[in-house]
C-alpha cells in the first residue's frame, strides 16, 4: 500500500521499499546498480492483530 525510496546501503543508489495488502510480506528492492534490483521479502516484524491487513506508512531515514 506504500513505497519509500531510500539509499539504505550508502552507495549512492536508491532502493525501494513496498509494503502491501492484507497478509502479504513487504518487499525490498536492493538497487545493484544500472537499476538493476535484487527482490528481498521482510518477514511481519510486528505483527498487529486487530489491524494485521493493512499498512499504509513507512519511510527511510539515516541515522548515521
Amino acid at each position: 500500500m506504500g513505497i519509500a525510496i531510500g539509499d539504505y546501503l550508502h552507495t549512492g543508489r536508491p532502493s525501494l521499499y513496498v509494503t502491501n495488502f492484507s497478509d502479504e510480506n513487504d518487499l525490498l528492492y536492493r538497487n545493484d546498480g544500472n537499476w538493476n534490483f535484487t527482490t528481498y521479502l521482510t518477514p511481519r516484524v510486528w505483527p498487529c492483530l486487530p489491524c494485521r491487513s493493512v499498512q499504509m506508512g513507512h519511510c527511510f531515514a539515516d541515522f548515521g
